[in-house]
């Protein structure tokens, strides 16, 4: 027999006994799974992550049993679930609610990978034998399993000046693309702004914050896709400020829209990433020219600056709550893409486990 044939009939033997050697698919099949798992995870003090640990155990698999008799969906000793609780290792809360009794137990002793490494082979034995390459392998698939199952779901902002490129980044990525609104106030405004400078800024937060609060729910609920979001609420009171400096809106009206702005924003959530598209004015004043719309006709340099300053000033504190990522915008679509495509990757990899990390007011 050729030496392919007994390594193939090793893997056949090994594989069905540790879940975590199956191929990709088992995120699909845990998938219902998910929210009361990581809802009962949250509710016993334990990272949701560790749902992706019940996935590497047992491929969520109710009779899963391995050679050891380790039982149930997350492979627990029938000794081990009743000293936490459980009698029942097929029942998904019950053998849920005992793992995070078990997982908050062992991370008294221990840290990081090792607690997966302990749960796998028990904190005596890690601790008088280190790890075995059967908990190396669980911890492999435990951390490709997060990584997979983090890779659908990042709320990315992008923010910058009129005419940075953001509505074409935006359709140029990958996800669920929420364009900046349109609103019928805005010619209305630029004919006249002082009578509609208080009436347009306070419908563009209101749709701002409908879009986030859109974006934010199927970001929560797995949107499968990034969701990407051309401008926010988190920035709507730089263009509130222009119009306030410039004598559209009464110190009344601007106290109340900064009343209402501030309300609304401690209704949400702060995004996974920002970037931010820097465009000298110049060019984003060359740009609406060569754009040709027609309510844009009258935009001055002046405003182009002052708005970018405004940016400037925002970005400042805003920064102290999200990763905030500049990107060259004076570069060619190709390169500003390749920039973001970069920085959310790298961001992906980085991604805090508590996200939303931030919620609340500036």
């Amino acid at each position: 027999m050729r030496p392919w044939f007994f390594f193939a009939l090793i893997l056949a033997l090994i594989c069905p006994v540790f879940a975590f050697c199956e191929p990709d698919g088992r995120l699909e099949r845990c998938e219902p799974y998910r929210a009361s798992v990581s809802r009962l995870l949250r509710e016993n003090g334990i990272s949701e992550d560790y749902f992706y640990l019940m996935a590497a155990e047992s491929g969520c698999r109710e009779l899963a049993k391995s050679s050891k008799g380790a039982i149930g969906f997350w492979q627990m000793m029938p000794a081990t679930g009743r000293h936490h609780g459980c009698n029942d290792l097929h029942d998904l809360d019950c053998a849920t609610r005992a793992a995070a009794s078990y997982l908050k137990d062992l991370s008294t002793r221990f840290r990081g990978d090792d607690i997966i490494a302990a749960y796998n082979m028990g904190g005596h034995n890690l601790a008088r034998n280190g790890r075995t390459a059967e908990a190396m392998g669980l911890i492999a698939a435990f951390k490709k399993l997060k990584r997979q199952g983090k890779e659908r779901d990042m709320l990315v902002l992008i923010e910058g000046n009129i005419a940075a490129g953001k509505s074409t980044i935006c359709e140029a990525l990958q996800g669920h693309h929420f364009p900046e609104p349109l609103i019928g106030f805005l010619p209305l405004y630029y004919d006249d702004p002082c009578r509609w400078g208080y009436a347009m800024q306070m419908t563009v937060l209101t749709h701002r914050y409908r879009q986030w609060k859109l974006a934010q729910a199927i970001c929560l609920n797995d949107a499968k896709a990034d969701c990407l979001l051309d401008r926010s609420l988190f920035f709507d009171h730089c263009f509130a400020r222009m119009v306030h400096k410039q004598r559209n809106m009464t110190d009344l009206e601007y106290q109340s829209y900064v009343d209402l702005h501030s309300v609304l924003q401690e209704q949400i959530y702060f995004p996974d990433i920002c970037l931010w598209l820097r465009c000298k004015p110049e060019t984003c004043l060359e740009r609406l020219k060569t754009r040709s719309r027609s309510c844009e006709a009258g935009v001055p340099l002046e405003y182009l600056a002052a708005l970018d300053a405004e940016y400037e000033d925002a970005m400042q504190t805003f920064s102290s709550k999200c990763p905030v990522v500049e990107i060259d915008a004076e570069k060619d679509s190709w390169n500003v893409l390749s920039q973001c495509q970069r920085a959310i990757a790298q961001r992906r990899e980085a991604i805090n486990d508590t996200w939303p990390r931030w919620k609340g007011g500036l």
